[in-house]
Formats: C-alpha cells, sequence, structure tokens
C-alpha cells in the first residue's frame, strides 16, 4: 500500500516532473557533483562529489531533494552545461530557500537551453526531507505542490 505525502512550496521555475527521488540532508554543491562529467562529454550525471552522501549516483533524470545549495559560484554555468548535455535532473526541490548561485544557473538553463530545463521548488520545510526517501516516488506540479508517494 502506497503513502501519499503533500507538500506545498514556492515555484521558482515552474513544470511538472514525475521521478524517483534522490535525497540528500546535506548542502548540494553543484560544482563538486558535475563540473567533471558536464564538460567531458558524458551520457551519465553521475555525482562526484567526494564529501556527498550522493557520490557515484546518477542524477539524471530524477527528483533531487535537498536543503539548499553550497559551493562555487562557477555552479551557475554547471547547470547550464548539464541540461545542455541531458544529464540533469528534472526537479530540484529545495527544503529551504533558494540560493541565488542555484537560481541564476537554473534560470539561465530554463530560458536559454532548448532541452528540458530543472524545475525548481523551494520552500518545502524541513519536514519534506524527512517525509521523503531515496527511490519514492515524486509528483512536482506547476503550482509548487508535491507528492510524495512512499511504499
Amino acid at each position: 500500500m502506497s503513502n501519499v505525502r503533500t507538500f506545498r512550496g514556492r515555484p521558482a521555475l515552474k513544470g511538472d516532473a514525475t521521478g524517483p527521488a534522490t535525497v540528500t540532508k546535506l548542502g548540494f554543491n553543484a560544482t563538486a557533483t558535475y563540473m567533471e562529467v558536464a564538460f567531458s562529454g558524458s551520457k551519465s550525471g553521475v555525482c562526484k562529489d567526494h564529501d556527498s552522501d550522493l557520490y557515484d549516483i546518477d542524477l539524471a533524470d530524477t527528483i533531487l531533494c535537498i536543503p539548499q545549495s553550497i559551493g562555487s559560484s562557477a555552479a551557475a554555468c554547471t547547470y547550464m552545461a548539464v541540461v545542455e548535455a541531458g544529464i540533469a535532473p528534472k526537479a530540484m526541490l529545495f527544503a529551504n530557500p533558494i540560493d541565488s548561485v542555484a537560481a541564476c544557473g537554473l534560470i539561465m538553463a530554463y530560458y536559454w537551453s532548448d532541452k528540458r530545463p530543472i524545475i525548481a521548488i523551494d520552500n518545502l520545510g524541513a519536514e519534506f526531507l524527512d517525509a521523503v526517501a531515496n527511490g519514492d516516488q515524486v509528483e512536482v506540479a506547476s503550482d509548487g505542490t508535491v507528492n510524495v508517494i512512499s511504499h
């Protein structure tokens, strides 16, 4: 039997998506995660951040659930690169408010790329990260509604 939990966040970059959750309660460092794969011609979005519990997990086409992002301002161009390479997550769901570097990179990719952009919903709250687990099915709606379907 499935259990559905519904959360409401702020749609920073609107869109609808469904996919498996990939979850961390640590800050997400896009530069450390993607720099190696984004600019090497890789066909996978495998996390290369050795300091992350997501290390060696393919984030492509997942719903990435994080508290917030951390790291370098180079992350902005990294988001554009992973979208262009087709190895990006379908959505990034932030428990906290989205930061300016992530917002900048995601906005660039959303409006300047002809590839599928990364949907971004923020302000989902700490209890969101407590409710979602790796592999849960997540439905994201353009109004900021997020359904977590756990089994």
